[in-house]
């Protein structure tokens, strides 16, 4: 039915309006509420009856304040003449007089919200315009300064000591050892118009054979816009093991000797154009080869272009390209995307009041899902609680190393018995590698109970100090007792310096009193020595405690228990005189002393011959421990790692038939660190196969096994090298066709048949592809094979010597001319490369003994 108003409920007409005929009621017309869902379910009326007029629409009072958002409808005004005339009105055709009564509230306010739309686009669109412009601004910027790279120049350097002469590493091994020092001059020249370069400190290295021999460090600087910068960089290396690279080269009897290296840095410099936002990159790769003289003091002086070779690396160039212009498409992703975040409010206008109850069943949800992540999170934390203690546990080693300065050094030896002080530099990257495992030993001694301080110092940072130390290469371990220096002579696991440090500072040996200690030292330790006394002393005793003494490498146990011993090495017996074992984790895991009555230098050879694996796998940790052996005769096998794998159960059979006679060692030729300075002594450097080689240390011989691989072949190979009776290996490139040639090559393998058998006078030319002067060398000999064209009786000569040998051909510097007689090729004649043409013309002629033409011309 339809509810009336009451007058009172009513806006009145206005005074004003003119009488009319019958006075009609006046009704609220509300079309039903979206807010509402379930409405009023007693009437009928709510549904969707067909209402002709308003007349016959259903009442909705409604009662408080209508939202903007609701669809409600209500008078905005009175009945009014269309035309505002008093007189007649105008009707509809249904008789209704025409009015502007009826207005929907908000019917036309998308229409404001469609312009407040548009306009925040236009901004957005104006921000992420101006976003682009400047990316492409900055872009245009930094391809511009790209050409401007930093040119370099070598100028010198300057030599003030080398020395070569026989020594001994830190572990007693004998070879030759090499001091220098010098300094080097580099010039960099920034071409750049707008903006100065920041050049990189990076590190300074003379190599020889790819062993670093001296090195310094380049320090970082700033260089103004178009300007010159001469950099001087000093450059050191102190007892230098040069290892087998060190048979190559003759000392005479004066010290003299002329040593062949590559000098190689890096010069990285970055350009600010546009503050950090734009900058260029470039680094260039400098090699030099050169040769030293110990004779001379004189600079080495880089002047020709060709002298050294500057690379620019293309991959570098463009990796650098890619990274800057990701970095600009990142800036402007983030850039957008912060936009984006911070207008999102306005751009998404508040959803309607009917989706509030969606909205919080989906908060509900959100809350619900995120208590779920947090309990995962938790149980996370709770797996992952095993490598968050262990970084805990290495970061609090790492604060119990003290860190020493220039104040604080002489104090922390002055204050403390015993100290570990491990030098170091930021840059290089073997002290980087050796840093956590002195703070794990730092932790071990401090868990158990040691006096020991452990410290380190940055001696590049307090070079003084480093030097009042006496660190002068990197890393450098020394202990101080009560302040005098000791040189550390262990291995470098954490494991190691700990038994290293305990047997230096009053702990030799570990006594095991109970069966449950015994196997708590199981749970940390699988390498050992033990021990076994009816009464702890003795000449026995003494000897086995002199013994650890004497040791810097195994942990010595000692016990009077067999019960206690049988834990620590299940294979011995009942002893009725002192017992001495070694406890390895390998496949000949037990080893015992049976000879007798304990001295210590049994002990100790005991220990030398089989401390190490039946086959030693060769790694940094370890190599100059297995180098320094004293079994002279050692035998290598360098392979690819999974070729190595299957090699290793048949060299482990191999190596018991030559057990304490032949150390055998296998090398993953992909570490070019610990390959190739080996392989480059067979010119295998570059080779990919399985090579089995061998080392005498006695006779500094070597050899390569030339045919197959194979068990047989390698055991007939030992064979030989125990008994004496392998040729030793020179290396040579394949034969070559001297066919037509003026000049004939001669290689390792022809050196016999082509100089020492020939019937007639040589002229030996000994070059190498790193040597400086051998080019002038060489145009002088072309140019004496030329004008000695007609004698029959003499022959002109070249030969390689970096990659040919014969135990007959010996130089101590490059080049060298060598003059073979006919009638004496035992003892060559050195002939002087500073001499000029007609010079050696005429020493030629002078020692020629036959000729038919002596060509004595005095055009040359």
């Amino acid at each position: 039915m339809i509810h009336t108003k009451s007058e009172s409920d009513i806006t009145s007409l206005a005074p004003s309006s003119p009488s009319r005929s019958p006075k009609r009621q006046v009704y609220y017309v509300q079309s039903p509420s979206r807010d509402s869902h379930d409405g009023d379910k007693s009437s009928s009326m709510h549904a969707t009856p067909n209402f002709t007029s308003p007349m016959e629409s259903p009442s909705h009072p409604s009662f408080g304040r209508h939202s903007r958002n609701s669809s409600s409808s209500r008078f905005s005004g009175i009945f009014r003449s269309s035309s505002g005339r008093k007189g007649g009105r105008k009707t509809n055709e249904k008789g209704w007089p025409e009015c502007n009564v009826i207005v929907e509230e908000g019917k036309f306010d998308e229409f404001d919200d469609d312009k407040a739309f548009t306009h925040r686009c236009q901004a957005l669109m104006a921000l992420c315009g101006f976003i682009v412009l400047f990316t492409v601004f900055c872009l245009i910027i930094w391809a511009a300064g790209r050409p401007y790279k930093a040119e370099v120049a070598v100028r010198s350097l300057t030599v003030n000591n080398l020395y070569i002469g026989s020594g001994a590493d830190f572990t007693g091994v004998p070879m030759k050892m090499l001091n220098m020092n010098g300094s080097l001059r580099v010039t960099v020249y920034n071409p750049a118009t707008f903006y100065g370069i920041h050049v990189s400190s990076t590190p300074v290295n003379l190599i020889y054979s790819d062993i670093v021999v001296a090195t310094g460090q380049l320090k970082k600087y700033f260089q103004p816009r178009k300007s010159h910068h001469t950099v001087l960089v000093h450059i050191q290396g102190t007892k230098v093991p040069l290892y087998g690279a060190g048979s190559n080269l003759v000392v005479s009897d004066s010290s003299a000797v002329k040593v062949p290296l590559t000098l190689e840095f890096e010069i990285r410099s970055r350009g600010d154009v546009v503050g950090k936002l734009v900058r260029t990159k470039h680094r260039r790769r400098i090699s030099c080869p050169l040769v030293i003289d110990s004779t001379s003091n004189n600079p080495i002086k880089f002047n020709k272009k060709d002298s050294c070779t500057i690379v620019y690396p293309k991959n570098f160039l463009l990796l650098m390209k890619m990274f800057n212009f990701l970095l600009l498409m990142l800036i402007f992703f983030l850039f957008s995307l912060i936009l984006l975040l911070l207008l999102s409010p306005f751009i998404f206008t508040t959803v309607s009041s009917e989706n509030d109850d969606t909205d919080d069943l989906e908060d509900i949800q959100e809350l619900i899902a995120l208590d779920e992540q947090e309990e995962e999170g938790e149980n996370y934390e709770s797996k992952d609680f095993g490598k968050q203690s262990e970084a805990e546990v290495l970061s609090k080693a790492q604060r119990i190393v003290l860190e020493l300065n220039s104040d604080s050094t002489k104090r922390a030896i002055e204050e403390n018995e015993y100290v570990l002080i491990l030098g170091y530099a930021p840059w290089c990257s073997r002290s980087a590698e050796l840093m956590p495992r002195f703070a794990e030993a730092a932790n071990v001694l401090k868990g158990l109970g040691s006096d020991i301080l452990l410290a380190k110092i940055d001696a590049e940072r307090y070079p003084k100090a480093a030097s009042t130390l006496g660190i002068k290469g990197f890393p450098t371990l020394l202990l101080f007792v009560n302040g005098s220096s000791h040189p550390y002579t262990g291995g470098f696991s954490s494991e190691e310096m700990v038994i290293w440090a305990r047997k230096k500072t009053g702990t030799p040996v570990i006594r095991i009193n109970s069966v449950t200690e015994a196997n708590e030292f199981l749970k940390h330790h699988d390498m050992y020595a033990v021990g076994l006394f009816n009464k702890f002393e003795g000449s026995d005793y003494e000897e086995f405690i002199n013994a650890a003494k004497a040791d810097n490498e195994i942990q010595f146990l000692e016990t009077s228990s067999t019960e206690i011993a049988k834990v620590l090495y299940p294979a011995v017996l009942d002893p009725t005189n002192s017992f001495f074992g070694l406890v390895k984790s390998e496949p000949e895991q037990y080893t015992s002393l049976d000879d007798g009555n304990l001295t210590a230098d049994k002990i100790l050879q005991f220990l030398d011959n089989n401390k190490f694996p039946l086959v030693t796998v060769v790694t940094e940790l370890n190599s100059a421990k297995v180098y320094a052996s004293s079994n002279k005769l050692q035998v290598h096998v360098f392979a690819e790692a999974d070729d190595l794998k299957k090699l290793l159960e048949p060299l482990q059979d191999i190596a018991k038939k030559f057990k304490s006679k032949i150390l055998f060692a296998a090398v993953d030729i992909g570490e070019d660190n610990l390959a190739k300075p080996f392989l480059t002594l067979f010119g295998l450097e570059d080779s990919e196969e399985t090579a089995v080689v061998a080392f005498d240390y006695n006779s500094n011989s070597k050899y390569l096994l030339e045919s197959d691989p194979t068990s047989s072949n390698i055991e007939d190979f030992c064979v030989g090298l125990v008994q004496g009776t392998l040729s030793p290996y020179y290396k040579s490139q394949a034969i070559p066709d001297n066919k037509n040639a003026s000049i004939l090559t001669v290689v390792g393998k022809t050196f016999d048949d082509m100089i020492l058998s020939s019937p007639k006078n040589i002229i030996l030319e000994v070059h190498a592809p790193w040597c400086i002067t051998c080019e002038t060398t060489s145009k002088q000999v072309e140019k004496l094979a030329k004008h000695f064209k007609g004698l029959n009786d003499l022959v002109f000569a070249r030969i390689d010597a970096s990659i040919n040998e014969h135990p007959k051909l010996q130089v101590e510097e490059y080049p060298s001319l060598l003059f073979f007689p006919a009638n004496d090729k035992s003892n060559p004649i050195k002939l002087s490369t500073k001499s000029s043409l007609k010079e050696l013309a005429a020493l030629i002629n002078k020692n020629l003994k036959s000729r038919e033409d002596p060509l004595a011309k005095d055009e040359l």
